[in-house]
């Protein structure tokens, strides 16, 4: 997560109430959803040999372990 100088309970729960109003079926911002992927492709080029953002290579681990632990 990006540090824009919110506090960790402002961001936990802007989460955690973007991710109720998902659930309850409220598609959010699609002019505001599309600026933030864009937001992360940049990112994310940022940090490929490339310099190409490629969101097919990117998987979201549930936690910061590495998978093969036993």
């Amino acid at each position: 997560m990006r540090n824009d100088g919110a506090s960790p309970h402002d961001a936990v729960t802007s989460l955690v109430s973007r991710a109720m109003h998902v659930a309850a079926g409220l598609l959010p911002d699609p002019t505001v959803l599309r600026d933030q992927i864009e937001d992360l492709e940049d990112e994310l080029a940022e940090f490929t040999r490339d310099g190409e953002a490629d969101l097919t290579d990117v998987a979201l681990r549930p936690t910061r372990l590495p998978a093969p632990r036993p």
